[in-house]
């Protein structure tokens, strides 16, 4: 046995393994069948380029040759439907087609005098560069707006790398008239380009292994952060919001206003209605509530019916327009599938905290249950406010919508 045939029987094992892993990773890590599949055909084929003479020998230099460029292409093929499906994106079928169709008719054309050699390397160099850079730049641009561009630069550098250095390739073979073609016999292949096409293989493997493993961690993230009914961030990620804004008040920052909102007679709907209704109750409340946002507001669901909302750099008058806002949509948006209908109301408790505030977080929230805890013994369905500041003397502001909700 060969030094080169050595290479190729280790190439092949660990692209075979690598294949494994992703055929494996379908299931337990969540990802997409379609993806993993992609992804173990990628590895699979770039087996089978490295054992091509091993499956089949004693075959002709220009078949097994022909044989080994068709693996390459479509191990660059099924990597770039693989990151495609993966990101979303549409799996370019069509071009796809021609890209395989021109590979297989490449070696024909060849063998009838149709193609000279040398146009025929730089063919197959041409379309793993176009392979290789239209994957870096799916990726890329992807990645870059999920994660940034480090995890862009990360996962799409190495396609970018391959789609330069095919690009060259395709250079060199315009320029010569006689050379090997770009993936030649196994006789003539030399070993270092085959650790090369090897580690190309690996790292693409890698930068793949990262894409998944980001996209993973944004999910675990996302679990640990929201609420399953609602999507809303949880009670945990709520208070670490509320000990940030804590710091900012103490360093000077401008005020702001907690909401703490509860929905009047949840009991009751759950009782009337079911808890399914219950359910698609607090949906449309978290709708509502996260249509009144802006970008630097927090939202939280605390627990059972009681959300709370963060108003940054806020004060009293313009809370009391979003808590109006909230209570007028709330009042003319019924919820789905009740019969009879249901219109929700809810009690909101408002604290103010002025600039330069040093009452911690606990403070904050003792006022806000105090203040929603006396909205609804003033008869539900409205807001009462209370000023956390030294000096400052709590004070209520009622207030009804001017659209009747139907009180259940």
């Amino acid at each position: 046995m060969s030094a080169n045939d050595s290479l190729f029987i280790v190439i092949g094992i660990l692209m075979l393994l690598f294949g494994l892993g992703w055929g494996m990773a379908g299931g337990p890590l969540g990802l997409s069948r379609s993806a993993s599949l992609h992804w173990m055909g990628f590895c699979l084929s770039c087996a089978g380029a490295g054992g091509v003479e091993l499956l089949v020998p004693l075959m002709p230099p220009i078949v097994e040759s022909g044989l080994r460029n068709f693996f390459i292409v479509l191990a660059f093929m099924l990597m770039r439907r693989g990151a495609l499906s993966f990101l979303g994106l549409p799996l370019q079928q069509s071009e796809h087609a021609l890209l395989l169709a021109t590979v297989v008719m490449a070696p024909v054309a060849e063998a009838t005098g149709l193609l000279p050699a040398a146009l025929r390397s730089a063919a197959m160099a041409a379309v793993l560069c176009w392979l290789a850079l239209a994957s870096s730049t799916a990726c890329a641009g992807r990645m870059r707006r999920e994660f940034g561009w480090i995890a862009a630069g990360v996962v799409a550098g190495p396609m970018f790398g391959a789609a330069a250095l095919f690009a060259w390739r395709t250079n060199w073979a315009l320029n010569i008239s006689t050379h090997h073609l770009i993936f030649p016999s196994s006789n003539s292949i030399e070993p270092a380009l085959l650790v090369a096409l090897f580690t190309l293989a690996v790292i693409f493997n890698l930068a793949l292994c990262y894409m998944v493993v980001m996209r993973l961690v944004r999910r675990l993230r996302h679990l640990a952060s929201r609420d399953p009914l609602t999507n809303l961030l949880n009670r945990r990620t709520t208070m670490e919001a509320l000990h940030a804004e804590h710091l900012r008040l103490r360093r000077g920052g401008e005020g702001c206003v907690v909401l703490s909102i509860d929905v009047d007679h949840f009991k009751r709907i759950n009782d009337m209605y079911g808890h399914a209704a219950g359910d698609r109750a607090l949906c449309l409340l978290a709708g509502v509530l996260e249509g009144s946002l802006r970008e630097t507001d927090v939202l939280g669901r605390m627990g059972g019916e009681e959300f709370l909302l963060l108003l940054r750099m806020s004060d009293q008058a313009g809370a009391m327009l979003v808590a109006q806002r909230i209570q007028c949509t709330l009042a003319s948006q019924p919820v789905t599938d009740a019969n009879p209908p249901l219109h929700l109301t809810v009690s909101i408790g408002m604290v103010v905290l002025p600039q330069g505030t040093t009452y911690p977080v606990d403070s904050w929230l003792l006022r806000a249950d105090a203040a929603l805890y006396r909205a609804k013994a003033l008869g539900r369905d409205r807001v009462e406010v209370s000023v956390l500041a030294e000096g400052a003397v709590a004070g209520s502001t009622p207030w009804k919508p001017s659209l009747s909700p139907v009180h259940t």
